[in-house]
């Protein structure tokens, strides 16, 4: 007959294993997990080669947009310097050889977006502050056609879009703080309920 267990040993088995239930819980999400799906976006939209891991995805663009290229590794490099640790480019396009452009370039629709993960919810919100790839954090109390801040933009209070029509294209940029994400999003050409249904999306699944 086995030997019964002690009750302190008892305890210490259950304690250890609550511990690791909880420590497998709070593992974060792989940013590809909460990046742009096909079920965010119009039918015709259909997910590039190369999209996943940021530098993986840099790699690949670099033949086809040098400039491109270096201007999203300039705008990664800046998240890292805020702190971020690990982050994904999804790019979905209309046209395959928009794939090979730097998102929101392109000559047809198409959507993308850069999840960066962070160690926790407050240097999320401090790179947030900071803005991204180019685009600077506005102002609370900024106003600006085409500007829509905090809740009004139907993500967190940390969150800015703005849509504007550049040379004949509807342009929609995204800049949000999700717990320990910020999001970038650049849409071309999708009517304003496309975009809202895919940032709502993404948002979703960053917590």
């Amino acid at each position: 007959m086995p030997p019964v267990p002690s009750p302190l040993l008892a305890a210490t088995l259950a304690v250890l294993m609550l511990a690791a239930c909880q420590l497998s819980l709070s593992s974060p999400v792989d940013p590809r997990q909460i990046a742009l799906q096909q079920g965010d976006l119009p039918a015709d939209l259909k997910r590039c080669p190369g999209s996943g891991p940021i530098d993986g995805y840099l790699k690949g663009l670099a033949p086809e947009d040098p400039d491109g290229q270096v201007t999203i590794q300039r705008g990664w490099r800046q998240l890292r310097s805020n702190g971020a640790v690990e982050g994904a480019m999804t790019v979905y396009s209309a046209a395959p050889q928009d794939c090979r452009k730097q998102p929101g370039s392109g000559a047809g629709r198409s959507a993308a977006t850069l999840v960066a993960r962070f160690d926790s919810d407050q240097a999320a919100a401090s790179a947030y502050s900071r803005g991204a790839m180019g685009f600077p954090t506005p102002a609370q109390d900024e106003q600006e056609p085409g500007l829509r801040q905090g809740f009004a933009t139907q993500l967190s209070s940390n969150s800015w879009v703005l849509r504007r029509d550049v040379a004949g294209q509807a342009l929609a940029v995204a800049y949000w703080q999700r717990t320990s994400y910020t999001i970038f999003f650049v849409g071309l050409d999708l009517d304003p309920g496309e975009a809202d249904r895919a940032l709502v999306g993404v948002d979703g699944r960053a917590g």
